[in-house]
């Protein structure tokens, strides 16, 4: 009884209503990011085509992540394996490049802790250190870090992560020019240092 009236295609068709009321109903959307591939639910397991020729008929300037699926750095990729790459809870030894070598944008997707949303438990933050260590590796290599938080139950952003997230700031109120603006370096990260 429990799987009775369960479709997987009707949760296919009501996924890609809800994209189009996104694009059409809140403004300009300047970036849209999907977050479910593995196994064989993948590229067109989710109508993928479709659905990103749908988006880019109403926002053709909109900036898609990669992870409907597909190789991004491929030579003959498929529509819906979009225009950044987007590692997670890593960050790519050289950057992300194309097929021919070229750099690809790219943002490294990675949590304050272990966890993407809020765990009680978890307390195995991050230093401020270590996080603009990642901040300069993302930029030096042409990426942007993307540093998940996870607010408790009620909305409040962990007192711990708080600490934290002020003194990256304050590194940044010092230091921005390291990172606002610039890109690739075309260096190899050395070996120390």
């Amino acid at each position: 009884y429990k799987e009775q009236g369960k479709s997987f295609d009707n949760y296919i068709t009501y996924m890609h209503n809800q994209v189009r009321e996104l694009m059409t109903n809140y403004g300009k959307i300047d970036i849209l990011w999907f977050d479910f591939h593995y196994n064989n639910l993948t590229g067109e397991a989710w109508r993928a085509s479709e659905l990103i020729k749908m988006v880019r008929e109403i926002n053709p300037d909109v900036i898609i992540d990669d992870r409907l699926g597909g190789d991004i750095k491929a030579e003959d990729k498929p529509l819906y394996v979009g225009d950044f790459g987007s590692p997670e809870q890593m960050i790519p030894a050289y950057g992300v490049s194309d097929y021919k070598g070229n750099p690809i944008p790219w943002e490294a997707c990675i949590t304050l802790n272990n966890n993407w949303g809020y765990s009680q438990s978890d307390q195995n933050y991050k230093s401020a250190r270590n996080v603009i260590n990642m901040l300069f590796e993302c930029t030096s290599k042409g990426g942007n870090l993307i540093l998940n938080v996870g607010p408790d139950a009620r909305g409040n952003i962990p007192q711990k992560s708080v600490e934290i997230l002020k003194e990256v700031g304050e590194w940044m109120k010092c230091n921005g020019e390291a990172i606002y603006g610039c890109t690739y370096s075309g260096l190899q990260k050395p070996e120390f240092g």
